[in-house]
């Protein structure tokens, strides 16, 4: 039987961080279609109303308001997964030297920062990312042959989500004053399937690093962080 290599003292399981992750996204998942769900509710009773049907005086604004607690829960759940996102990175970066990764683009703080400064976070949360995915695996290991456009997907459909929301449009419009409110239903129900995908492909690459992070750290080294 060999011997296992010393583990070095840096490498910590991301795995407690990343079962918080999925379970938020999870939530919020649940909670972007009990919107969508309600905004399909609203319309039919739009279109009852348009036909002639009776409708309480009042229901249509009680919708609107449920709706806007739906988003409100669902923002605050996401505002959590974010954190617990970040805090996730920053371990699973940590690690990568430990792994046997060399000439990384960032450091652990800077990898979380690049999803924090303004203009630069359009770009650079997609590439800590793609080097998560990429170097998450001993240097004397091959590369996994898992597709990088799992990463590409999950960023465009995250930014998309973000651009879809009808916050930022209201935000524009009282910037620029042109916008019109008619869409924001669409835009809403639009952001709302992006982040659905978003947060499922989010799930498969944290579940993913993580689990290539250990496997990769107990084959070289024989035990775990």
């Amino acid at each position: 039987m060999v011997d296992s290599v010393p583990a070095p003292r840096w490498f910590v399981t991301p795995r407690p961080l990343a079962r918080i992750v999925v379970a938020l996204l999870a939530v919020d998942i649940v909670l972007a279609w009990g919107v969508l769900l309600g905004v399909r509710t609203f319309f039919e009773r739009v279109w009852f109303g348009l036909a002639g049907y009776f409708i309480r005086e009042g229901t249509l604004a009680q919708h609107v308001g449920q709706i806007e607690a739906a988003r409100l829960t669902q923002a605050l759940v996401w505002i959590a997964a974010a954190v617990v996102f970040l805090g996730w990175t920053h371990r699973a970066y940590r690690n990568l030297p430990a792994l046997g990764a060399e000439r990384l683009a960032y450091s652990p703080r800077w990898a979380v920062g690049a999803f924090l400064v303004p203009v630069l976070n359009l770009v650079h949360p997609y590439q800590v990312v793609r080097e998560l995915w990429r170097e998450s695996h001993s240097a004397s290991d091959p590369i996994p042959a898992v597709p990088l456009v799992l990463v590409r997907w999950w960023w465009a459909l995250f930014v998309a989500s973000v651009l879809a929301d009808p916050v930022i449009g209201r935000l524009a419009e009282a910037a620029m004053g042109r916008l019109e409110a008619g869409g924001r239903l669409e835009l809403l129900v639009l952001g709302e399937m992006a982040e659905i995908a978003a947060a499922v492909l989010a799930i498969v690459i944290v579940t993913r690093v993580t689990r290539l992070q250990e496997e990769s750290f107990v084959r070289h080294y024989g035990t775990t962080g």
